[in-house]
This record gives C-alpha cells, sequence and structure tokens, in this order.
C-alpha cells in the first residue's frame, strides 16, 4: 500500500486488525509492480494478502502468483481480499454491493470474518472508455463517466477485430438462465488438490493456436463503439456492465457496443449502475470462453490504447481465456452483490434491431 492507502490504514484498519488480535506483517509498496515481486517468493503461510488499494494492486499480486512455479498452490492456499483505496475498487464492489463496497472497514470486516470464496481474477478491459483519464486520476471513479462522454462526443467507430469463440448472445434466454439459478453460496471453492511439480505451474491456454473461421470462432461484423470484458458484474460504482454474471461459471462476458446515437448513450449513464444497458439491443452481449482483439487499419499508437481495469496497455492485439475458480478470496455473502430486483423489474430489451 501507498499514499492514500497507507493513511487509511493507519488510521483506520490497523487499530480494528490490532483489537481482533489478528497476526500480521505490512508492507507498504514503494513503486509500480512492487507487489507482485513480494509474491514471487511470498511464503505460503499468510491466509490472505489483503491490498488497501485500488484494483490494480490485487492485479499484481494475482500476477505475482501466476509467474511462481508453485502457482496453484500459491492460489489455493493464499486469499486475495481488497480494501478500497483507488477509483473503481470493483473488486470490493463486486464483494460487497455499492456501498460496503466503498468502506474500508466494512471490507476489512469482510476480510475478517468472511469465508474463502472461489472466484475469477478481478479483471476487465476496455477498448476506449478509460483511454483519456489517466491525467484524472484525483477524480476518482468519476473520470471513468468523463472518459465514456468523451467517446460518445466522438462516436467515432474503433478500427478493431473482434473474434469470439462459440459466443451465447441470445440475451433474453440467457437472463431467463441466470434467473433460474439461485445466486447464494454459488462459488464454495473445492478442496485444495496435491499437484505434481509439472502441474504446479499456471494452465496453458487452450484455444490460442485455434485459427479464425474454425472451433465456433466468429466474427463481429458492425461497426463498433467500444467492446469491454469482464468476470464480475460492476466494472465501477457507475457501471454494472455484466449483471448476469455469475461467480466461476467457466465464461467471460464480452459486450461489443454497436455505434448508437449520442442521446441513447447518454441516457445510459443514468440508468448503467442498475445494469439496463443490458437491455440495449445494440449493446451485444456474448458469453464465452475465449475472444480476441486485434487493432485493423491505420492508427496512432500515441492516440490509441486498451485498458485493463483503467490502466493502459500496449495497443497491441491480445487474446482473453479464462481460468475458471484459480483465485481465492473471503466472502461474508458467497455471491457477488447486485440488485434483487435485476431482471424482475418489467425491463423490455429495446432499440436497434
Amino acid at each position: 500500500m501507498q499514499g492514500k492507502g497507507r493513511a487509511i490504514f493507519d488510521k483506520r484498519l490497523k487499530p480494528i486488525l490490532e483489537a481482533a488480535h489478528c497476526a500480521f506483517d505490512v508492507v507498504y509498496t514503494t513503486h509500480g509492480g512492487h507487489a507482485g515481486e513480494l509474491c514471487l517468493t511470498l511464503p505460503l503461510t499468510y491466509d490472505a494478502v489483503i491490498t488497501v488499494s485500488g484494483d490494480g494492486t490485487p492485479y499484481e499480486v494475482i500476477n505475482g502468483f501466476a509467474k511462481r512455479l508453485d502457482a496453484r498452490t500459491a492460489f489455493e492456499k493464499v486469499a486475495v481480499v481488497p480494501i478500497p483505496a483507488g477509483s473503481g475498487n470493483a473488486f470490493s464492489l463486486n464483494l460487497l454491493g455499492l456501498v460496503d463496497g466503498f468502506d474500508p472497514v466494512a471490507s476489512l470486516l469482510n476480510a475478517i470474518k468472511g469465508r474463502q470464496f472461489a472466484s475469477p481474477a478481478p479483471s476487465g478491459h476496455d477498448t476506449d472508455l478509460s483511454k483519456w483519464t489517466e491525467n484524472l486520476r484525483w477524480m476518482g471513479d468519476t473520470r471513468f463517466v468523463v472518459g465514456f462522454l468523451k467517446g460518445v462526443i466522438t462516436n467515432t467507430p474503433r478500427q478493431l477485430r473482434v473474434l469470439i469463440k462459440e459466443p451465447e448472445t441470445d440475451k433474453p434466454k440467457l437472463l431467463d438462465e441466470f434467473l433460474a439459478k439461485p445466486l447464494s453460496q454459488t462459488a464454495t471453492p473445492p478442496a485444495e488438490t496435491p499437484y505434481s511439480e509439472a502441474q504446479q505451474r499456471m494452465p496453458l491456454p487452450k484455444y490460442i493456436d485455434e485459427t479464425e473461421g474454425t472451433n465456433g470462432w466468429i466474427e463481429f461484423d458492425k461497426p463498433i463503439l467500444y467492446t469491454y470484458g469482464g468476470l464480475m458484474p460492476y466494472v465501477a460504482r457507475d457501471l454494472m456492465d455484466f449483471p448476469i454474471k455469475q461467480p466461476c461459471d467457466g465464461f467471460i462476458h464480452l459486450v461489443v457496443q454497436e455505434i448508437e446515437t449520442r442521446a441513447t448513450m447518454v441516457k445510459m449513464i443514468d440508468v448503467a449502475p442498475r445494469g439496463e444497458p443490458f437491455y440495449l439491443n445494440t449493446h451485444r452481449y456474448h458469453k464465452t470462453r475465449a475472444y480476441r482483439i486485434i487493432p485493423s487499419g491505420p492508427t496512432s499508437k500515441d492516440r490509441e490504447c486498451f485498458s485493463v481495469d483503467g490502466e493502459r496497455i500496449p495497443y497491441e492485439g491480445f487474446h482473453v481465456e479464462v481460468h475458471t475458480g484459480l483465485l481465492r478470496t473471503f466472502s461474508m455473502h458467497g455471491k457477488f452483490i447486485i440488485p434483487e430486483t435485476f431482471g424482475k423489474d418489467g425491463m423490455k430489451f429495446h432499440g436497434g434491431d
């Protein structure tokens, strides 16, 4: 932790840990990537790594574990638990909801009292929404709305190829399946598994060598405003873009937003925290096990970028797959926390074709 996270820990969290007689060690990070470096050699005697930060530091921890020779054992033995101190705090929001998910004390109580919960890594990517916002971190999660508005004003199609493996795209059917499944206790982790030395490493991607047009790969064929992929319902407090995502179901959910009128997109801002963009027909929703994003046409790498959890990454093609149930965290609820009324409020699909 550093900066804001350090102040929150020292003033609000450390006294609670001491009062609860928790045994803990504290590390203040000093540079980007520091948490990942520490986790490369972290003894697996801890119950959890608790990050007081935005979502970037849990990513560092996860990537540090993933690079270990004993990666699978590290993920099974040591949970990764977030305390919100950043802009989006999506990991905390999905575990605790819109109120407690921004409360460091409530999040610490979750870390102390919660049970182990198998979770997808708190990942998400977008191809436009955050590209102007790196210098607006002082605005907190409002910076994502500003980035979205700038994208809507330009309303320019992205020069991208989007390839998706065997996607499920029937939103009414997907919604019915979501409503039919009980949400409580959906992701109790399995018992620890003894691995051979060869099995300890991170699993290799299954589909990366498959060629487009084969094995169920299809290409999205309409003009694209943005794409967004995620493993948890909330992207930020102002956007629940994947409302039917369940933990550890083996899928990643990918939204590809077609070019739409500016008026319609602006209207979506007010209803986005409730997941209502899902009902917009041009908000193309894909439940898939893998996808690829490939830049196409002339572009400037200085002006264009991809974003993973609000962090810029090089504007180059990439391939995404899901490692199901790899990560452990703590949860007092055993499920993602979204409004219980979603899908039951009589909303109709609308717009587009």
